[in-house]
């Protein structure tokens, strides 16, 4: 059996405690781009887990469906999904963050990650 969720799963919770972190120091973009990761991360070690091979995509609501994620996982999935690509390229508009829709975020990773853990 392909144990390398093992590793993703891990990789997935240091990428949410940075996330906390960069919220700390107040990086909301940072903060989003490490939440959106943790996701993605956890996402994909249920998927390696699952089927025993790694899915090469970015797209969050894609791999929640791959899943059968909860409609409220998915619907997170989809608003914290673009923190992808809107971190990592200057030529996408920036979206305004508070603290408070950050600490939301975090949340929501928190439980989609608490979810994965469940299913591994």
């Amino acid at each position: 059996m392909n144990r390398d969720f093992i590793g993703w799963i891990e990789k997935a919770k240091k990428d949410l405690e940075s996330a906390r972190n960069s919220l700390k120091s107040n990086d909301f973009d940072w903060a989003t781009f490490q939440l959106q990761q943790s996701i993605e991360k956890a996402l994909k070690a249920v998927l390696i887990k699952k089927e025993g091979v790694l899915a090469k995509n970015h797209d969050l609501v894609y791999l929640g469906n791959r899943l059968g994620l909860p409609k409220n996982y998915l619907d997170y999935c989809k608003k914290i999904s673009p923190f992808y690509t809107i971190n990592r390229y200057p030529d996408i508009p920036e979206i305004n963050l508070t603290n408070k829709d950050v600490e939301k975020y975090l949340y929501w990773a928190k439980e989609i990650l608490e979810w994965c853990e469940k299913k591994i």
